[in-house]
C-alpha cells in the first residue's frame, strides 16, 4: 500500500500549489523572483503548516486516516479500515512514516519543490486559507481547519 504520510507530503503540497502557498527565504535570483511574487512568503506557510500538523500529530494523523479511508485513497484503504483493529492499525502505520516524513529537511525541500511550481495568482489566497489554520488557538480546531482543504485535494485525485 502507497505511504499514507508519504501521499500527505504530496496532498499538502498539491494543496498548496493548487489554493496558493509557501513561504520562505531564499538567497538566490529565483529566490528574489519568488519573493516578489508570494513565493516565500508561501514556502514559510507551507513548512509553518507541516510544523503544526506535527505538533498536533494526535489529532492530525487520525483525521487524515479517517479522510483517506472515506475517500478509499489508496484504493483499498477503506476495506482495511473496516477490518476490526484496522483504523487503528492505519494509524499506527502513518504515525511512524509521518516521524520521518515530515522532518524538517523534507519538509523544507517539499516547500520549496511547490512553492517554485505555485502560480503567482494562487499564492495569496492559499497563504491566506492555511494562515487562518495556523491562527487557530488548538491542535483539535487546527485539524478541522485544515482536514476541508485536505479533503478537496485528495479528492482531486481520485
Amino acid at each position: 500500500m502507497k505511504s499514507i504520510v508519504t501521499a500527505l507530503l504530496v496532498v499538502v503540497a498539491g494543496s498548496l500549489l493548487a489554493c496558493g502557498g509557501a513561504g520562505g527565504q531564499q538567497e538566490t535570483e529565483t529566490a528574489a523572483g519568488q519573493q516578489a511574487s508570494g513565493g516565500a512568503d508561501m514556502e514559510a506557510v507551507c513548512r509553518d503548516s507541516f510544523a503544526r500538523q506535527r505538533t498536533c500529530t494526535d489529532d492530525f494523523i487520525p483525521a487524515l486516516v479517517d479522510a483517506r479511508i472515506e475517500l478509499d485513497l489508496p484504493a483499498g484503504i477503506a476495506a482495511e479500515g473496516q477490518k476490526e483493529g484496522g483504523r487503528d492499525a492505519l494509524i499506527t502505520q502513518a504515525k511512524a512514516e509521518w516521524a520521518n516524513d515530515s522532518e524538517p529537511a523534507a519538509v523544507a525541500a517539499q516547500c520549496k519543490d511547490m512553492a517554485g511550481k505555485m502560480p503567482a495568482e494562487q499564492k495569496a489566497e492559499v497563504s491566506a486559507e492555511f494562515s487562518k489554520c495556523l491562527a487557530s488557538s488548538d491542535c483539535k480546531a487546527h485539524v478541522e481547519c485544515v482536514m476541508p482543504i485536505t479533503k478537496k485535494m485528495l479528492s482531486m485525485k481520485k
